[in-house]
């Protein structure tokens, strides 16, 4: 368990600096530039908690092709679920800034344990030292990760869940069990909600 925390708390703080412009506005601040999809992301969060407290679809919008309505496809549904919470009691702006923090530390985190498993079975060491810590940093503040924050868009972001996904899917492929199999088909439908480019 402590293999797994130190390396989530290291990836958190290097998310932290990543993003460190909203943290001195914090709540007022989003993540993201003016004139991007920013203004989806955070449109998103008070959709789908304005669905949950009205206990409606968030794929059925009133508001489009009024007064009949339409259909729409909610970009990162499974991010806004996770962020829920936050965009409750601290409203969207926050949620939003937590969530970017999130998928950030989440994906280097993800890279990191794979690359951990991996290296060790590949090169049959108990422990690779510095390839994880090389594979999680450069991913998580890589030049496609921060174009995504950048450019507002949370659901881009959520690369961690199609790292998870492949993850288990390898492992399920080298020793086959029932349960195996189970979690990585559950890893591919959770990163496919949480991103059509990925899932």
């Amino acid at each position: 368990m402590r293999s797994a925390l130190i390396p989530a708390c290291v990836y958190v703080c290097l998310a932290m600096l990543a993003v460190w412009p909203v943290f001195e506005g914090w709540g007022t601040v989003l993540p993201g530039a003016a004139g991007t999809e920013v203004w989806t992301s955070y449109w998103v969060l008070q959709h789908i908690l304005q669905c949950v407290q009205e206990l409606q679809s968030p794929f059925l919008v009133e508001t489009l092709n009024y007064p009949q309505g339409g259909v729409v496809v909610v970009p990162d549904t499974l991010g806004a679920l996770l962020a829920l919470p936050f965009t409750y009691v601290f409203g969207p702006a926050t949620a939003m800034s937590l969530l970017v923090l999130f998928q950030l530390a989440f994906t280097g985190w993800t890279m990191h344990l794979f690359s951990v498993d991996l290296l060790t079975r590949v090169l049959d060491r108990a422990n690779p030292r510095w390839g994880p810590w090389l594979s999680g940093t450069t991913l998580m503040t890589s030049s496609l990760m921060m174009s995504h924050v950048y450019n507002g868009s949370t659901e881009a972001l959520s690369a961690g869940w199609t790292i998870l996904a492949i993850w288990w899917t390898w492992r399920a492929s080298l020793h086959f069990s029932v349960r195996r199999a189970a979690v990585a088909g559950v890893l591919i439908a959770l990163a496919t909600a949480a991103h059509v480019y990925g899932g």
